[in-house]
């Protein structure tokens, strides 16, 4: 199952680490990070997923 977010009002941030507990970073040495508002998120069927 996935989910379609209808409208982007940041509330969490979602952050990746590395094997040695680092922060993951962009190229650009940014940190990689997704901002979610669990409460927009809306389930969608498992064919509509982009993987």
């Amino acid at each position: 199952m996935g989910f379609h977010v209808p409208a982007m009002k940041p509330a969490h941030a979602i952050l990746r680490f590395n094997p040695d507990d680092s922060l993951k970073r962009r190229q650009t040495g940014k940190l990689l990070y997704a901002r979610v508002d669990n409460e927009l998120l809306k389930k969608i069927p498992p064919q509509e997923i982009i993987n």
